[in-house]
């Protein structure tokens, strides 16, 4: 059906309940998401992509609490003859004009490579119309290619608005910062500078969000797929990175954005699970944080007194049994993962510096766990449900100390899960496959007080069945690295090569099919370093090889390739220049049908 830029779909008309953690959009992919708060009701907004092939569109659902989301369609579509649409933001209009009283921000990109940024109005944050106006790319600061995109608002004294956005400032990584009196036209600015403080700096990074706290401006920079935050004293910077608590969010949560709700000033981000279904990753809004600045000026993400709506129905909670030595204390319970559920308890920190934690149980004998160390920091990783082979991916520490009990609060539904201790956000993770419902302690003595559950006030959202493919645990070879680890059915182990340090140096990934068929698709989940530039070839004898796609300027994420009218036995990914220079490329799950 062709394309229909800024289609109404009969908003109202369709809406409809939508699953996930605590929100995803129906026969869509999500990725970056944002949210805007009018008149006592929420609206989320969120880039997604209908075709698989590349984000083209931007969905909008309701909440009358911020936590239970209504689905309204999707508004905005790409224009033809467009690479792909990015992300934005909403704001009110700053004076009344025909156009529309609100206005929404997106950019595309021409098959050029060139980003500009465009605009809707509406009345209704419903039904948006495309405007005439757009703004390019500043070459006097930035990149001409670079990136543009996403402007985010603050009010500007004596009237208008502050605008600052991903941009690409020539020669260091940063972002744009502008002006403008109506809201839709806007006049760029030198770039504020950025002061790392005692952190590399980055290549390259993108603009979550800037917000005036106090009288201090916090900015939560993408980097790495991490978001981290900047302070300044003025509107205009210089930004230094935090002293504290300075990666706001890692893991598999990213791109935070501030919220301001008329009772607090709020984060939303999305939330990357491992799973795919049907061409889709199954990621999802998380739930909404608040942002609280501490007496030392540290801007930190808690618990949301709103997010108790999704409290429904008390769970007994029988302590756990005792286990052998070195295995996990699993809880009797078994909790209802489709509909989700909550779990809360006091952690009595044990003598010594063991560290105490919570294992959540998945399909196939694998588990998710979280690990406290004496030391105030929380690792969070995958493992065996019998405790063993812990692989922490992720280590975070946020600058603040534990009394001798720590409060839990945890959060699981289907893949995800979110630990808080006393009530500050410390991960997001995705377990290897979906949750059993069993959760348990980890530790030599673990002892939890105070145990309490509840089942979540949400639509139970079915298990969605595993792809296996054609692929799926067949013998598998590369030119480094574990090659069966992309091909063992379980998304958080991944295949890694070693670094590629010179330019025209290449790793590669085979893998027999088996038996010689046509092949219809092929579907590469990156890991955390991808392939920039990379060849899907094919082979009947893994010898004489035939290249059927090629990719320049790759993303990452979830790609999946159409190869009609090819047959195989044998399929290579061939990999040069990586995500980042001198590093290595990996791929979690290589599906081929």
């Amino acid at each position: 059906m062709k394309r229909v830029w800024l289609a109404v779909f009969a908003l109202l008309l369709l809406a409809a309940p939508a699953p996930g953690l605590v929100f995803r959009p129906p026969q869509a992919s999500q990725w970056d998401c944002w949210v805007f708060c009018h008149e006592g009701t929420f609206y989320l907004f969120h880039l997604l992509s209908r075709s698989w092939d590349d984000w083209d569109g931007i969905g909008v659902a309701t909440s009358a609490d911020g936590v239970h989301w209504t689905d309204r369609g999707i508004p905005i579509t790409m224009a033809p003859g467009k690479r792909w649409l990015g992300t934005g933001s909403t704001w009110l209009a700053p004076r009344p004009q025909a156009s529309g009283k609100f206005i929404l921000n997106f950019s595309e990109e021409s098959p050029e490579g060139v980003q500009r940024i465009f605009f809707a109005a509406s009345d209704d944050l419903l039904r948006w119309r495309r405007l005439q106006t757009e703004l390019g790319q500043d070459d006097r600061w930035y990149e001409p290619k670079g990136r543009w995109d996403t402007i985010n608002t603050l009010p500007r004294a004596g009237g208008g608005l502050l605008g600052y956005w991903t941009a690409s400032p020539r020669g260091r990584a940063g972002f744009a910062i502008g002006q403008s009196d109506d809201g839709l036209r806007w006049s760029a600015a030198a770039p504020p500078q950025l002061d790392w403080r005692n952190h590399k700096p980055a290549r390259e990074c993108e603009l979550g969000d800037v917000d005036k706290i106090g009288e201090r401006y916090y900015a939560m920079l993408g980097v790495g797929g991490t978001m981290r935050t900047f302070v300044a004293d003025a509107p205009d910077g210089p930004f230094a990175a935090a002293t504290r608590n300075f990666v706001l969010l890692q893991g598999h949560g990213y791109f935070t954005r501030f919220v301001r709700s008329p009772e607090a000033l709020l984060v939303v981000h999305h939330s990357i699970s491992h799973q795919r279904h049907l061409r889709k990753m199954l990621n999802y809004t998380a739930p909404l944080k608040r942002a609280v600045v501490d007496g030392q000026g540290t801007l930190r993400l808690m618990w949301w007194a709103g997010n108790e709506k999704l409290k429904g129905e008390a769970i007994p909670v029988p302590a756990p049994t005792g286990a052998e030595a070195g295995k996990p204390a699993i809880l009797p319970a078994r909790f209802d993962a489709a509909r989700g559920f909550i779990v809360e308890g006091t952690f009595k920190r044990p003598p010594g510096n063991e560290p105490v934690g919570l294992i959540l149980e998945a399909e196939d004998d694998w588990a998710g766990a979280f690990l406290i160390d004496s030391d105030g920091a929380c690792r969070a990783g995958h493992l065996k449900s019998d405790g063993s082979g812990f692989a922490p991916a992720f280590r975070v520490q946020r600058d603040r100390g534990f009394a001798d009990t720590v409060r839990f609060r945890l959060l699981v539904r289907h893949t995800m899960a979110e630990l808080y201790l006393d009530d500050e956000l410390f991960h997001v993770l995705s377990l290897p496959l979906w949750s059993t419902g069993r959760i348990g302690l980890l530790g030599s003595n673990p002892h939890v007080e105070g145990w309490e559950a509840w089942t979540m006030t949400l639509d139970p959202e079915p298990r969605v069945p595993r792809e296996r493919g054609r692929a799926w645990r067949k013998p598998a070879r590369a030119s480094s690295g574990i090659a069966s680890l992309a091909v063992d059915g379980n998304p958080a182990t991944e295949w890694q090569s070693q670094p590629l340090k010179s330019s025209g140096q290449h790793e590669w990934i085979e893998v027999d099919l088996g038996s010689e068929r046509p092949l219809s698709e092929v579907s590469i989940n990156w890991g955390s370093r991808f392939a920039r530039d990379y060849a899907v070839q094919v082979s009947a004898d893994a010898t004489t090889w035939q290249t059927v796609h090629r990719a320049q300027e790759a993303r990452g994420g979830v790609e999946t390739l159409s190869t009609p009218a090819h047959r195989c036995r044998h399929l290579r990914i061939d990999c040069g220049r990586p995500s980042r220079p001198g590093e290595a490329v990996a791929i979690r799950e290589l599906f081929v049908q």
